[in-house]
């Protein structure tokens, strides 16, 4: 049996397609977020090039990498984990700003 991770959006030949979620459109994948900590893993809402209909490639799109978002966490796994499984359609810093992080340490 395989393990089914998250996945809203689609990724292919280097192009990425954002999904509709109910919140907004975005590309989010489990499976690089815990298996590929360089590979992009989430791109916001707005992190798509403007007029491209939800659809970028690696080099015009504004994601993040699970790497991108330890970092942004400090280095807390606890922190990065629920931000990543928070992230619904916001850029990621305003999500993080959102979060307690004292609840983490």
């Amino acid at each position: 049996m395989t393990k089914k991770y998250i996945q809203v959006g689609k990724e292919g030949k280097g192009v990425f397609d954002g999904e509709y979620t109910g919140s907004g459109i975005i590309f989010k994948s489990e499976e690089n977020y815990l298996n590929r900590p360089d590979a992009i893993c989430y791109i916001p809402e707005y992190g798509f090039p403007e007029d491209s209909d939800f659809r970028g490639t690696i080099d015009t799109v504004e994601g993040y990498t699970q790497r991108e978002l330890m970092e942004l966490c400090k280095g807390n796994q606890k922190l990065c984990d629920c931000l990543f499984y928070e992230l619904s359609w916001q850029f990621t810093e305003t999500l993080l700003n959102e979060i307690d992080e004292e609840e983490f340490k």
